[in-house]
């Protein structure tokens, strides 16, 4: 047998990659588990800040709810003794919805956008940036904070596997 060269070789001594035991392996960074996680934690709190932009979204919609939603603040504002001098009208109950919206949406936007990229271990600093919006976005019943919070803890435990060893010191 010639190989491409003039020289002959015996097949016994090509390394086909397959002589060494299982162990022979280079891993490059730990890996567990953490990062799946914290992406499922993160796409959680994203659809339920999703379904919150949703019910906003309806109660603007809706006339009645809206003059409800006005009635019962007026009413709260009553209660606990915050009275001024005006009360709250539809057209501000209106602006705070939208404004909810749009703000709901924006940490929905980040949140998945950081659940997907630290299931591929990318981008350290957009994730982050994820967890933070999942944490300051509203969600229902604050889940969307408490699924973030948890997020952000699994991220920062495992911030070797994305390639982050070296300590940084100021």
């Amino acid at each position: 047998m010639t190989g491409t060269g003039s020289e002959p070789y015996d097949e016994d001594e090509l390394d086909w990659g397959d002589a060494g035991e299982g162990d022979d392996y280079v891993v490059l960074y730990p890996t567990t588990n953490r990062p799946q996680i914290a992406g499922l934690m993160l796409l959680l709190a994203a659809l339920l800040m999703l379904t919150t932009v949703v019910l906003m979204n309806g109660t603007l919609g809706d006339a009645d709810r809206v003059e409800g939603t006005t009635a019962k603040a007026n009413q709260m504002m009553e209660q606990t003794g915050m009275q001024s001098e005006e009360e709250f009208d539809e057209a501000f109950v209106r602006s705070v919805l939208r404004a909810g919206i749009i703000w709901e949406l924006f940490c929905t936007v980040l949140a998945t956008a950081g659940g997907v990229l630290v299931l591929m271990r990318q981008n350290y600093t957009l994730v982050l940036a994820g967890c933070a919006a999942a944490i300051v976005g509203m969600g229902t019943f604050m889940l969307a904070t408490l699924f973030g919070a948890i997020a952000l803890y699994l991220v920062l435990q495992s911030r070797p596997e994305f390639g982050i060893i070296e300590e940084e010191s100021w």
